[in-house]
C-alpha cells in the first residue's frame, strides 16, 4: 500500500499551514480552569513534592479515609503543582494550551510532509480540533492526547519508510505514559493495531519490527510508579464504565455517559461524533482495493470508546483529524482531489472563521488566573476554615475536590472527584442522600457531619437536600451568596442567615452585581441562582423581586414557576405567554401552562401543552409527571 509520495519527514514543509494549525489549537484550548478535578490533583502533587513519597492511602476524604489509593497521575500532578505554586492557575491554563498546540504541531508536520497540497487536510484537522474544545480540560488526558498523536505519527512514518528507527521512541513514551494517566494501555493498543493491520495487508513487511516494539512497550510499562501492582488501575476505570442501567458510575457521572445516552436526552454537545465517524469510515474505505487497515482499526476503536463514554470523544476527534487527514493527503497526491488557489486559501479562511467564533468567548488575562464562575465555592471558605480540626463536610463531588486543596485535613469533604476510590455501594449511598433527603439523617448519624456545603444549581439535584436541611431543626443555614449554601449544626455559635429579611437579600444581590460587574451572562446566571434559592426556601416574594429584573428565558421560567407556587396563576400565565412569544416551543412555558390548565380542570388544553412539551423534551421528568397527572384526571382518578 502507498502511504504517501514523499520519502522524507519534511519538517519545514509548508510552515504556514503548520503554524495556522498550532495557533488554532492554542486558541481553542485557551480558556479558564473548567474542571474541578484539577484541585485534588494540585493538592496531591504538592504533598508528593513536600513528602518526597507517593500516596498509598487516602488522607483527604471522609468516605474513603485510610483506604488504599493507587495514584496514576504522578507526573501530571507534579507538573501542575509546580506551576501553581510559582505562577498560579493561569500558568496551568497556558501550559495546557501549549501542550495542545504541540500535539497540533506534530499532526500538522505529518500532514504537510505527505503531499504538496495539504490544505484540505489542515482544514479537516482544524474543524475536529474545534469540536474537541469542551473536552480540552486541565486533565492528564492532555498529556495522553500528545502521546497518542506522537505515537500515531511515529507508526505512520514507520509504515511509510519501513525503518525501525521510527519505533525506538515508542517504548519510552509508553513508560512515561504510565506516570501520567491510566490511559497508558492505549499506547500498547496503537502498536497492536498497526501490527494487526500489517498482518492483514497483502505486504506484511515490517510486522516483525512492530512485534518487537510491542514487546518493548510492555516491558517499559512495568516501570510505572507503582510497578506491577499499578497495572490493574486502567482496568478498574474501564470496568466502571458500562451500560447506564447497570453502572452507577456511568449513569451519574456526566462524562461517563454513553454517547447514545447524551443524544437520546437531547444533549447536542457531541452530536458531531457520529457524523465524523461516518465521514472517517467513508474516507478510509474510499479505495476498497487499498484499505488502510491500521487506520481503520484505530478509528473504529476510538469511536467504540466514545460510544461507551463521551469523555473519549476528545481522542477520537484528534485521531480522526490525523489519520483521515493523511487519507485526504494521499487522495490529493493520487490526483483524486485537485489543487487550486481556493484550496490553498482554505486554512486561512478556516482560521479567520475560528478566531471570529472564539472572540466573543475570549477571556482576559485576569479571568485566566481564576477558575470559571460557579466551578468552586468561594465565599463559604472563611467559615469552613474556622471549623474545628478534623471537621467533616458533606458536599458535592466538585466542591469536595476544592476542599481537598483548601481545607483538608482540617476540614475533610465526604467525597471528591476521585470516584475510583469509592465502591459502588459507597457511591450509591452518597447519591441516595442527595436524591432522597429522608436518607440523609442515617448517613449523618454514621459520620456526624459538622457542615454541609452544596451548590444551588449546576446540577440541580442538590436542591431537594437544600430545602430539607433548611427545614430541619438540627441544621442552620449560616451562609449563602446565592450560588453556594453552607449549613452548620444548630448548636454551633455561627448565627443563622435570615433570607426572609429584605435587606439581607438586597445585600446579596448587590454583592453578586459587584462580583460579576462587566460579565453580563455570569451576573444574570448568579442572580438567577439566588432567585432559585429564594423560591426553593419558599420566599416567593423575594424570589420574584430578584428574578423579575433578569430578562433571560431561564430566569423568566423560574419567575413563572415562583408565581405559580405562590398561587398567582394569572401572573404565572402572563410570564409563560411572554416566553412563548420569544420561543414558540419553550419547554418551561409549556410545562407551566400545562400545570395551570390542570389546576383549572382544562384537561384538553393540558393535553395539548403536554404533547408539545413532550415533542421538545420527551425525557423531562416534569413532562412525564404532567403526562401521568393529565392521564389520571382524564380517567377520573383523583389527584394524589
Amino acid at each position: 500500500m502507498n502511504y504517501g509520495t514523499k520519502s522524507r519527514f519534511a519538517v519545514l514543509a509548508n510552515p504556514l499551514t503548520v503554524a495556522l494549525l498550532c495557533a488554532s489549537a492554542f486558541a481553542v484550548a485557551l480558556y479558564p480552569v473548567s474542571d474541578a478535578d484539577i484541585f485534588w490533583h494540585l493538592r496531591t502533587g504538592s504533598d508528593i513534592l513536600s513528602s518526597r513519597a507517593l500516596p498509598v492511602v487516602d488522607t483527604y476524604s471522609v468516605s474513603s479515609l485510610g483506604e488504599p489509593w493507587t495514584d496514576g497521575h504522578v507526573l501530571f500532578q507534579l507538573g501542575v503543582a509546580t506551576l501553581y505554586k510559582t505562577y498560579g492557575l493561569g500558568a496551568i491554563v497556558l501550559a495546557k494550551a501549549i501542550l495542545v498546540a504541540l500535539a497540533a504541531a506534530v499532526l500538522g508536520v505529518l500532514l504537510v510532509s505527505r503531499t504538496a497540497s495539504p490544505w484540505l487536510s489542515a482544514v479537516w484537522a482544524m474543524v475536529l480540533i474545534a469540536l474537541s474544545r469542551p473536552l480540552l480540560l486541565e486533565r492528564p488526558v492532555v498529556l495522553s492526547l500528545l502521546f497518542v498523536v506522537t505515537s500515531l505519527a511515529l507508526l505512520e512514518q514507520y509504515l511509510l519508510l519501513k525503518r525501525w528507527q521510527w519505533l525506538i521512541a515508542l517504548p519510552p513514551i509508553c513508560g512515561l505514559w504510565t506516570w501520567c494517566q491510566p490511559l497508558w494501555p492505549l499506547g500498547l493498543c496503537l502498536v497492536l493495531a498497526y501490527l494487526a493491520g500489517q498482518v492483514l495487508a497483502p505486504n506484511k513487511r515490517g510486522a516483525a519490527s512492530l512485534g518487537i516494539a510491542l514487546a518493548a512497550c510492555v516491558l517499559f510499562c512495568l516501570a510505572g510508579p507503582y510497578g506491577a501492582s499499578g497495572l490493574k488501575l486502567p482496568f478498574v476505570h474501564l470496568l466502571r464504565i458500562g451500560e447506564v442501567d447497570s453502572s452507577v458510575f456511568s449513569a451519574n457521572i456526566s462524562e461517563n455517559l454513553p454517547l447514545r445516552e447524551l443524544l437520546r436526552t437531547g444533549d447536542s454537545t457531541l452530536v458531531a461524533a457520529p457524523i465524523v465517524a461516518a465521514l472517517a469510515f467513508g474516507l478510509l474505505l474510499a479505495r476498497p482495493r487499498c484499505i488502510p487497515w491500521p487506520r481503520l482499526l484505530v478509528i473504529a476503536a476510538f469511536f467504540g470508546l466514545t460510544l461507551m463514554a463521551n469523555r473519549n470523544a476528545l481522542l477520537f476527534y484528534w485521531t480522526a483529524a490525523l489519520l483521515c487527514g493523511l487519507q485526504l493527503s494521499e487522495l490529493a497526491s493520487a490526483g483524486a482531489l485537485g489543487s487550486s488557489r481556493l484550496l490553498r486559501a482554505l486554512p486561512i479562511v478556516a482560521f479567520a472563521a475560528e478566531v471570529a467564533w472564539l472572540a466573543p468567548e475570549g477571556a482576559t488575562l485576569a479571568e485566566l488566573k481564576e477558575p470559571r464562575p460557579f466551578l468552586a465555592p468561594q465565599t463559604s471558605m472563611p467559615l469552613l476554615e474556622k471549623l474545628p480540626h478534623g471537621a467533616k463536610v458533606f458536599t458535592s463531588v466538585r466542591y469536595g475536590s476544592f476542599l481537598v486543596l483548601r481545607t483538608a485535613p482540617r476540614a475533610r469533604p465526604y467525597i471528591d472527584g476521585r470516584v475510583v476510590l469509592r465502591s459502588k455501594e459507597q457511591f450509591e449511598e452518597y447519591l441516595r442522600a442527595v436524591d432522597d433527603p429522608e436518607t440523609f439523617p442515617a448517613l449523618d448519624e454514621r459520620f456526624h457531619f459538622d457542615a454541609v456545603l452544596l451548590p444551588v444549581a449546576g446540577p440541580q439535584r442538590y436542591q431537594r437536600l437544600i430545602a430539607s436541611l433548611a427545614a430541619h431543626p438540627a441544621w442552620t443555614l449560616v451562609h449563602t451568596d446565592g450560588i453556594e449554601v453552607l449549613f452548620e449544626r444548630s448548636d454551633t455559635a455561627t448565627p443563622a442567615l435570615a433570607l426572609a429579611d429584605t435587606e439581607v437579600v438586597a445585600r446579596r444581590k448587590t454583592e453578586l452585581e459587584k462580583r460579576f460587574a462587566g460579565k453580563v451572562d455570569a451576573r444574570d446566571e448568579a442572580l438567577t441562582r439566588l432567585g432559585w434559592l429564594l423560591s426553593l426556601l419558599e420566599n416567593e416574594a423575594q424570589a420574584a423581586a430578584v428574578l423579575g429584573k433578569i430578562d433571560t428565558p431561564k430566569a423568566q421560567g423560574l419567575l413563572g414557576a415562583s408565581h405559580y407556587r405562590a398561587g398567582d396563576l394569572g401572573a404565572a400565565r402572563r410570564v409563560a405567554l411572554r416566553l412563548l412569544e420569544r420561543e414558540v416551543e419553550d419547554v418551561n412555558a409549556l410545562v407551566l401552562l400545562a400545570a395551570i390548565a390542570l389546576d383549572e380542570n382544562k384537561i384538553d388544553a393540558a393535553k395539548a401543552f403536554v404533547r408539545r412539551a413532550a415533542d421538545r423534551a420527551p425525557h423531562d421528568k416534569r413532562v412525564e409527571s404532567l403526562a401521568r397527572r393529565t392521564a389520571d384526571l382524564a380517567r377520573g382518578v383523583p389527584p394524589t
